[in-house]
């Protein structure tokens, strides 16, 4: 009988320390995960037209053009949070004082221009056609389509930026357009 209760003793201490264990080490990584910021590639947030959530999924109801459009009719000093939805984190992230970025996805590409907090930036769309009298079925063209052009100040510290519309000084032609892409 003394046998048997050393025996649970001895297996309620081991089984009380394990759940203590396995409470600590869970409650930690809960915290860190929700603190922790999910970056993704360039070609992720390039592979369609929708924003990009945080959780890496495209948006069901929002796109590109809508976020441009918002911008264009948006005021100076305005907030436009989603911008972390167009193009990656962390080049908007960035602690270099001066910066260059850009990437052609498959549906639309992003030149960005950093200097100290300003970021120029400039969204290209891209629109595949492939109804082109004279061509064959394997054929098709992509027009380029420049859809946004615009500076923002980046304000807030890390982990809290917020991203201002300004006074545009970026002003490309499409021939500067043009050269970029090759």
């Amino acid at each position: 009988m003394l046998k048997t209760r050393k025996w649970l003793l001895a297996l309620s201490v081991a089984l009380v320390g394990m759940v203590v264990s396995l409470l600590i080490s869970f409650f930690p990584s809960m915290v860190e995960a929700n603190a922790e910021t999910l970056y993704f590639s360039a070609e992720q947030y390039t592979e369609s037209d929708k924003l990009l959530l945080s959780d890496g999924t495209p948006s069901p109801n929002r796109s590109i053009k809508n976020f441009a459009k918002d911008v264009k009719s948006g005021y100076n000093g305005q907030s436009f949070p989603e911008l972390a939805q167009v193009v990656p984190l962390e080049y908007l992230e960035s602690t270099e004082t001066n910066a260059e970025f850009s990437y052609n996805g498959k549906e639309y590409g992003f030149y960005i221009a950093k200097e100290g907090n300003y970021f120029d930036i400039l969204l290209i769309d891209f629109i595949y056609e492939f109804d082109d009298v004279g061509h064959t079925n394997n054929e098709y063209k992509i027009r380029i389509e420049p859809i946004l052009q615009q500076r923002f100040n980046r304000t807030g510290t890390a982990g809290d930026y917020q991203w201002e519309k300004t006074t545009n000084t970026l002003d490309i032609t499409m021939v500067e357009l043009k050269m970029c892409l090759y």
